[in-house]
């Protein structure tokens, strides 16, 4: 039936049961996950994952690692993953990511200088590798056009589990990023208001898991739970759940690439 474009299988405790949660994604018609990248501990994680046929992987950091050590290293830490990894990922590194800024947690928002540089650092290693990429964007949408406006992208990319202003979605349509959406369309009222007025060339369906919002349960978000978030897209958009399907998986296709290649 589909793809989950976005879910945080290395993250435990999803990454030690990946078997488990994939069959019952595939149970629920889910056929894959899209794996991003979260820090330096899962890139060496996510290797792992290259044994199972339906997983695809992003390399990235995310915002919420930047605190964890100096911008010298990180950067250091980047430009080796970004020589060693593609080789031994082949194939099944298909974007850059998740990475961005945020400037809703406190110990983030200290470091958001060093954010904005670590997020130019690599938009220009998609550039490099020529992938697009997973932004993880919070608090920040202005600061983040600003950027991506310096720093074009040529393979275009995905702002993940979307909520920002239903405003800001031409501007960053204009700069070839697609939207991404997550439980969150059970919680904010401006991710439904963003998607009624997304492209429907731009839209694409998440879990945003382990962690993603929307569901009211204390159990791990997985990627069998998908299918619920089409439903409730369905029903904002006014269009039959097949039709969300298709559009998820022809747009996912033209961004991330073939399933199977």
């Amino acid at each position: 039936m589909g793809w989950d474009s976005h879910c945080h299988l290395q993250l435990d405790p999803l990454y030690e049961e990946v078997e488990f949660y994939l069959s019952e994604a595939a149970g629920a018609g889910v056929e894959g996950c899209l794996v991003p990248a979260y820090g330096a501990r899962e890139w060496k994680r996510q290797e792992r994952l290259l044994r199972h046929p339906n997983i695809l992987l992003a390399l990235g950091l995310h915002p919420w690692c930047v605190p964890n050590a100096t911008l010298q290293s990180h950067q250091e830490a980047l430009q080796r993953a970004f020589r060693d990894l593609p080789p031994k990922w082949g194939s099944r590194l298909r974007a850059v990511g998740e990475f961005g800024l945020d400037r809703l947690l406190d110990r983030c928002k200290d470091r958001i200088e060093d954010q904005k540089v670590l997020f130019v650092e690599q938009l220009k290693l998609a550039e490099r590798v020529q992938l697009p990429v997973i932004l993880h964007v919070v608090k920040a949408h202005g600061m983040a056009v600003e950027l991506l406006e310096s720093q074009p992208l040529s393979q275009g990319g995905v702002l993940h589990s979307y909520s920002g202003a239903p405003e800001m979605v031409e501007r960053y349509a204009r700069l070839g990023l697609s939207f991404s959406f997550s439980g969150n369309l059970f919680t904010s009222g401006k991710a439904r208001e963003s998607l009624a007025v997304a492209p429907v060339d731009r839209i694409l369906w998440e879990t945003d898991g382990p962690e993603g919002p929307g569901f009211g349960s204390e159990k791990p978000v997985v990627p069998a739970f998908l299918p619920r978030i089409v439903e409730k897209a369905s029903q904002i958009l006014g269009k039959s759940i097949e039709w969300c399907w298709s559009c998820h998986q022809e747009n996912f296709k033209r961004i991330f690439g073939p399933i199977n290649s």
